[in-house]
């Protein structure tokens, strides 16, 4: 009887060990899935930010190239030809890294990409908001960056960025009468030399 129960007592022994191996596995498997659920949402957080600072800088620079282009071309007399609608695709590279004190030339992505739609129109100076008195003809330029990642050839987490700015030819040359940036609203009913910034 007593043998008996001795045995009982190393078996129950070594049931309560293993439920207790069973347990302890379970919550590391548990820990482990969370650790790497969470470090899959900030890998996602960090790639969408990525995304939307990419479109703004496509807004951004489609927007400088535009405007240097209607200035040379008010300045030569011709700025109609710059009017109408193009699109500049941009080629998208890393970081720069820094190593043992010296900068590394930031490689090729080519699963990023990244554009700037333009639209320049000329308006009647009567029609844009602010417009000063002694100007001859007005353009409203607005350029939309978009930037996404390739995930087998498609794209994925689009971001976009909307810049406009209303200009005005004028005597001493090209002026700028307002400029609106943000996620997308037009703003050609803004007062004159407005800005606003944000991607609300």
């Amino acid at each position: 009887m007593k043998r008996r129960f001795k045995q009982n007592r190393h078996g129950g022994q070594r049931g309560a060990a293993l439920l207790f191996a069973i347990a302890l596995l379970s919550l590391f498997s548990l820990l482990g899935a969370a650790w790497f659920q969470g470090a899959r949402v900030a890998l996602e957080r960090r790639q969408i930010t990525e995304i939307r600072t990419r479109a703004m800088a496509a807004a951004m620079g489609g927007m400088e190239t535009v405007a240097a282009r209607l200035a040379a071309s008010v300045r030569e007399g011709t700025p109609d030809q710059v009017a109408g609608d193009q699109v500049f695709t941009l080629r998208n590279y890393g970081m720069t890294l820094e190593s043992g004190g010296r900068r590394d030339a930031a490689g090729y992505r080519p699963d990023l990409a990244s554009e700037a739609r333009v639209s320049v129109q000329a308006v009647d100076p009567a029609a844009l908001p602010g417009a000063p008195s002694d100007a001859t003809a007005c353009y409203v330029v607005r350029v939309e960056g978009v930037a996404y990642r390739l995930v087998n050839g498609k794209p994925y987490g689009r971001a976009k960025w909307t810049e406009e700015r209303g200009y005005a030819s004028t005597q001493s040359g090209l002026r700028l009468v307002y400029a609106v940036s943000g996620s997308g609203a037009r703003s050609s009913d803004r007062p004159a030399m407005t800005e606003e910034h944000g991607n609300g």
